[in-house]
């Protein structure tokens, strides 16, 4: 049997999913150790094939984390990077910021569900600010305060290359966004989880996407979304002339479609409205 080294050297395989450091490539099974970290993350030097990496509770520690980051600075194949419900202490955000910056290729990047803190979305900051390559990004920002939305705010603002924004955050802290969404000209694709925003951060995220002209296309999901939240959703519509395409995956009852219907006859801009109850994930 090929130990991981040599079975990522020689799949053919363009996805690897690595979940509590368990891994399948070409029908076996491979459990990770620090040891074994390295040899992957080695081979991925020489492995022509592999596009995708998901890393999903896949236990990184400090070390793993370290040579991740230094495939990261170099790797010109990786184009997809998932790294989702992983707990990520701060040293390890920094060096995966260490990496990121550097890398020159990966376009989409999801970072959902990580427990970071403040000082890690700082260093997430740091990637946003200054990577060129990434096109997508998804994240959560469920344990920051607003110090860690200030950081993230500052780097949307200075973003140039994100073209399509997943998020979601709290209902506090929402209002230390509202800059960047005011000002940002380059996210075209907007999707905010409203279900963890109360109607006072629907109001603040309102008032900034009345200003956006940047933003082509919203979606809107979550659940019990009642009828205040859907009037401040609906005051975008009426104002925003930018946005050309709208969904919206969340309940609603006969008053917030009149709300929303009514804030369509005064926008001649949207081209395509769709709605759906379930929960929406993927776009």
């Amino acid at each position: 049997m090929y130990n991981i080294y040599d079975a990522i050297i020689n799949t053919n395989e363009t996805h690897i999913y690595l979940n509590k450091n368990k891994t399948t490539i070409n029908n076996v099974e491979y459990i990770f150790n620090n040891h074994e970290f390295k040899l992957f993350s080695e081979a991925l030097k020489i492995n022509q094939t592999i596009k995708t990496l998901e890393f999903w509770n896949s236990e990184f520690n400090d070390e793993n984390m370290k040579y991740l980051s230094n495939e990261l600075k170099t790797n010109r194949r990786i184009i997809n990077l998932n790294l989702c419900s992983n707990i990520i202490s701060d040293k390890e955000m920094k060096y995966l910021s260490d990496g990121m910056k550097l890398n020159q290729t990966i376009k989409n990047f999801n970072f959902w569900d990580n427990e970071i803190s403040d000082v890690g979305m700082k260093y997430l900051s740091d990637i946003i600010k200054i990577n060129q390559s990434v096109k997508k990004l998804h994240l959560s920002g469920d344990k920051i305060s607003k110090i860690g939305v200030k950081y993230l705010n500052d780097a949307l603002i200075m973003n140039q290359t994100i073209k399509k924004l997943d998020f979601r955050i709290g209902n506090i802290e929402i209002k230390y966004l509202v800059d960047a969404l005011k000002m940002n000209k380059t996210i075209k694709k907007l999707k905010i989880y409203l279900t963890t925003i109360n109607n006072r951060g629907i109001k603040h995220l309102s008032e900034a996407l009345k200003i956006n002209t940047g933003i082509e296309e919203l979606y809107l999901h979550g659940d019990n979304v009642d009828n205040r939240k859907v009037i401040y959703l609906s005051n975008i519509l009426k104002t925003n002339k930018s946005i050309l395409k709208i969904l919206i995956s969340f309940n609603l009852d006969k008053n917030g479609a009149k709300y929303i219907l009514k804030s369509l006859e005064l926008n001649n801009s949207i081209m395509s409205l769709r709605y759906q109850k379930e929960v929406d994930m993927t776009y």
